[in-house]
């Protein structure tokens, strides 16, 4: 058929539905770009434990796998948390570890926990433990 105008084109391109930022996400803080995501709940957990990881679905395997190395220095067990989607990124964490890190034994657990909101999510609690 024939080609469409280009008023047609440029109206296709230019005209977004995408979200509109009240600043530019770059000056935002890192905290404000997380919770920028729409519909992202966070977990309810406790803070403070030293022997406890939290993958988001953004983590980077290599530096948490790098990160939970340097804390089997001074601990004899690593708890790997996901929760939702990042389950998948928890289990490539732990598999990592058990693959780059000599004499340690992985144990998953699986269940559900509650968010902010009261909504049951899945979530993957991944025990990392020196032989």
């Amino acid at each position: 058929g024939p080609a469409p105008p280009t008023d047609f084109f440029f109206f296709l391109v230019f005209s977004s539905n995408a979200p509109k930022h009240t600043r530019p996400p770059e000056s935002m803080s890192a905290v404000e770009q997380q919770s920028n995501v729409e519909g992202e709940r966070k977990p309810i957990r406790s803070h403070g434990k030293e022997n406890e990881v939290y993958v988001s679905r953004n983590s980077k395997t290599s530096a948490t796998v790098s990160h939970i190395r340097e804390a089997l220095e001074s601990q004899n067990e690593i708890i790997i948390r996901g929760v939702g989607v990042a389950i998948v990124r928890a289990v490539e964490v732990a598999l990592q570890v058990q693959t780059d890190i000599p004499n340690v034994t992985v144990s998953p657990n699986t269940s559900m926990v509650s968010l902010e909101n009261n909504t049951p999510r899945h979530a993957v609690e991944i025990k990392v433990t020196k032989n």
